[in-house]
């Protein structure tokens, strides 16, 4: 499909099938909390944010050709770009670290809080307007969030809360990308070039923080002590 089809339906209402998709990929991201929660033990979570971000660009790419999207096109989407992708990046800075300490269950709550940033953000800043049926869904959602964090359990300390904290922030960038995706030209851009912008930017804030994580993970593994003694014997 050529890109300028995928742009003129920005602006369309969800139909039944995309309600559908958004809910399966809210599922599958779930799954991946609890997949990033269960690696951490042996891979850092910057390299695992990095790995997945350079393993999703080619095939982003290749998506993107054959709907013949022009990505590199200059359509007035850069500055809005830079700015969704730093966001996009901190995000999943904030995500990954907050795993190391909160639990993933708990993760999965914390930053499924973007919509009511959101629903604010949208209000104040795009001129939208919830009705009544929204606002109780939102307004239940938050009762949730509210008892996740004000039940006592006795695993929960400042370090689980400081974690959660993170989570909250990585739900807010979340929605501020969220937001600057339609309240700029971004919104006219085919959704595979929208998503580059994000995914690159994403690499380059990890490349960024992964020089020490990569050494600690490499030093840390069993063979790569065992080669060690093997050129430099005691």
């Amino acid at each position: 499909m050529p890109s300028s089809k995928v742009m003129s339906s920005a602006g369309r209402p969800l139909s039944p099938g995309a309600i559908a998709l958004m809910l399966m990929l809210c599922f599958s991201w779930g799954f991946n909390q609890i997949a990033v929660k269960l690696a951490l033990p042996d891979i850092p979570p910057m390299l695992q944010a990095t790995i997945r971000s350079v393993a999703a660009l080619p095939v982003l790419f290749l998506i993107g050709s054959l709907r013949r999207v022009r990505f590199f096109q200059r359509d007035g989407t850069l500055a809005a770009g830079l700015v969704a992708g730093v966001m996009f990046g901190l995000e999943f800075v904030l995500i990954y670290q907050g795993l190391r300490l909160t639990s993933a269950s708990r993760a999965v709550v914390f930053v499924y809080t973007a919509p009511f940033f959101v629903a604010l953000g949208s209000y104040q800043m795009l001129g939208e307007r919830l009705g009544a049926a929204q606002w109780a869904g939102l307004a239940l959602s938050f009762l949730g969030v509210a008892l996740a964090i004000g039940l006592p359990q006795a695993d929960v300390d400042t370090r689980v809360l400081l974690g959660d904290l993170m989570m909250v922030g990585g739900g807010a960038l979340w929605a501020g990308t969220t937001l600057v995706a339609k309240g700029t030209r971004l919104r006219f851009a085919a959704p595979e070039k929208a998503l580059g912008y994000q995914v690159h930017h994403l690499v380059r804030v990890g490349q960024n923080l992964l020089g020490q994580q990569i050494v600690g993970f490499f030093l840390h593994r069993p063979f790569v002590w065992r080669r060690c003694q093997l050129f430099h014997p005691a």
